[in-house]
């Protein structure tokens, strides 16, 4: 997938399937195949496990009373660590970064980043953030995710 197809995708993103009903793991599998179609799962049921929780952990926690830092934090260490997982054969800083934007239209933010091709070099450096050692995160990563979060009304 071309820069440009991935921009137009992730500015065209909204939720229009019910989140309730979806496995955790299974809504990553959603996110994914809405940007590139039908991929195989490659990470082992024990890994998908762990990252049905991380993103439960996310989904069910309370935005209203976390500081926009601690907010920033939760979310990089999630995407972070799902993205340790490699959970497919290809995709996974882009569909981290969907569902990062997911998060944050769930949790009453939007996550507003200039994903254009104008803005290609900063876009490659906020992906390098994205990568990190296990649960360790970077304050830069954190940063980055609390400059581009605002609250919806």
């Amino acid at each position: 997938m071309e820069h440009f197809e991935f921009v137009q995708k992730y500015n065209d993103f909204n939720i229009d399937f019910n989140l309730e009903s979806m496995p955790y793991f299974e809504l990553l599998i959603h996110l994914h195949t809405y940007l590139f179609g039908k991929d195989k799962v490659r990470c082992e049921e024990k890994y998908q496990r762990r990252i049905n929780n991380l993103i439960q952990n996310v989904m069910i926690s309370d935005f209203s009373n976390m500081t926009l830092y601690t907010l920033s934090e939760t979310l990089s260490k999630c995407i972070s660590s799902i993205w340790l997982y490699q959970p497919f054969f290809d995709g996974n800083t882009r569909t981290v970064i969907l569902l990062l934007k997911l998060f944050a239209l769930v949790k009453g933010y939007e996550f507003r980043y200039d994903m254009s091709a104008g803005n290609e070099e900063d876009y490659k450096k906020f992906v390098s953030l994205i990568y990190s050692e296990k649960d360790m995160v970077s304050e830069e990563s954190i940063q980055k995710i609390k400059e581009h979060l605002y609250k919806v009304n």
